[in-house]
């Protein structure tokens, strides 16, 4: 090492002084500055904190789509080269970047109970009224149909889809339920007979 060579050597001995300044330029040029992971880091806690947040018993759940987006962030980040040189500083920015992105675009999950209730009262109300086959009924059944084919993952932006289909549903089965029963009145009047 530098400091080894001792101080007082003459010319004759200038190879060692050489030798040890070559050994020493060797080891400065190795010296590779680091890419800057304080950013990241930081990122990444926050990320993980809104992760452990989530709590069904609090209706706290995210969406499937936007947690798998911000774990596949997180996961990137693990795999990365905690070694990085300064001139690949872009590898880490652009990882911390997906992260934030992922982190800011988390939703909260929408809330289908009222949709779910009213698509099991539906389903009752038809199973019991298999009868009679009018326009309220096909309408009751299109709204279901409607139902199954509401996504599953929408998040609270897009609740007033989810109510919007539980109201057609409602009023399907309001209208179900109110129409006229016409059939003992036909019956009396033979009307019934007629038709069958």
């Amino acid at each position: 090492n530098a400091e080894a060579v001792d101080r007082g050597l003459f010319v004759d001995n200038q190879s060692i002084i050489d030798e040890a300044t070559d050994i020493l330029n060797k080891a400065i040029a190795d010296i590779v500055e680091r890419a800057d992971y304080t950013e990241i880091e930081e990122e990444v806690i926050e990320s993980e904190e809104i992760l452990s947040e989530e709590k069904p018993e609090d209706d706290i759940i995210y969406t499937t789509s936007s947690k798998n987006a911000l774990q596949e962030a997180l996961l990137a980040f693990e795999n990365l080269d905690e070694d990085l040189p300064v001139d690949k500083q872009y590898i880490v920015t652009e990882i911390e970047t997906d992260i934030e992105a992922a982190r800011i675009g988390i939703k909260i999950k929408a809330d289908y109970t009222k949709l779910d209730k009213a698509v099991a009262e539906a389903e009752e109300l038809l199973s019991l009224d298999v009868e009679h086959v009018d326009l309220y009924r096909i309408m009751l059944e299109n709204t279901l149909v409607l139902a199954e084919n509401v996504h599953r993952d929408l998040s609270t932006d897009d609740q007033s889809t989810i109510d919007n289909v539980t109201g057609y549903i409602n009023y399907a089965m309001d209208k179900l339920n109110r129409r006229a029963d016409y059939s003992e009145y036909e019956t009396q009047n033979g009307i019934w007979d007629y038709y069958n």
